[in-house]
């Protein structure tokens, strides 16, 4: 189980930390984690709100945005009802992941593509989604992420 409280903490700790250093990448990384935890205790607004500062904070710096914010950005969309916009979040998201060979984002990628797809109605598209996480997963032996 995942100790929420302390994900907050340690995220505040670690967003004071990384101004005193001057660490806008570790800065991302915090505010994101502060989204997430927002998002985990169902705040979906103060989730949204810090996943997008985190990912602007991310383009003005010129670096990628925080992992957490992909996977945090479309399922805080999709809970909204905001399905289309989820949809495009889950895309970008997947792309990301491909790009960068990162398999255990991926299966949590592709299956918020799935979902955000089937939102929209274009369940031809969601299936096979998750019908890859599920294979990646068994290839990669992540079966915790099935």
């Amino acid at each position: 189980d995942l100790d929420i409280p302390a994900v907050a903490r340690h995220a505040a700790e670690a967003l004071a930390a990384a101004r005193a250093a001057g660490r806008g990448d570790l800065e991302t990384e915090a505010i994101a984690w502060q989204g997430a935890a927002e998002g985990a205790l169902g705040n979906l607004a103060a989730c949204g709100a810090l996943i997008v500062r985190a990912k602007q904070r991310s383009r003005d710096l010129g670096i990628p945005a925080p992992t957490i914010a992909g996977h945090y950005h479309p399922l805080t969309l999709y809970w909204t009802g905001r399905a289309d916009e989820a949809t495009a979040a889950a895309e970008e998201a997947v792309a990301i992941a491909r790009e960068r060979q990162d398999v255990p984002w991926l299966m949590t990628a592709l299956p918020n593509l799935g979902l955000a797809l089937t939102a929209v109605g274009r369940y031809a598209e969601a299936a096979p989604a998750f019908a890859e996480a599920r294979r990646l997963g068994r290839q990669a032996g992540l079966d915790t992420l099935l």
